[in-house]
């Protein structure tokens, strides 16, 4: 497990939020997580199914 830096966060955490920061003052809107992923170069973020398959609203 990765071991949190001196605000309490891992790298990790660090670079998403660094992203989306950096993207709301770009756009002035947040980020999608798919946006997220592309931004802070985590390629599993910018892979997520876009919907599920077996899901359904109103279940």
């Amino acid at each position: 497990m990765p071991r949190p830096g001196a605000h309490g966060r891992t790298e990790r955490q660090l670079q998403i939020l660094r992203a989306i920061r950096i993207w709301i003052t770009d756009h002035g809107e947040g980020p999608s997580v798919r946006q997220i992923g592309q931004e802070s170069g985590f390629p599993v973020l910018d892979r997520l199914p876009t919907s599920s398959p077996g899901w359904r609203s109103g279940d």
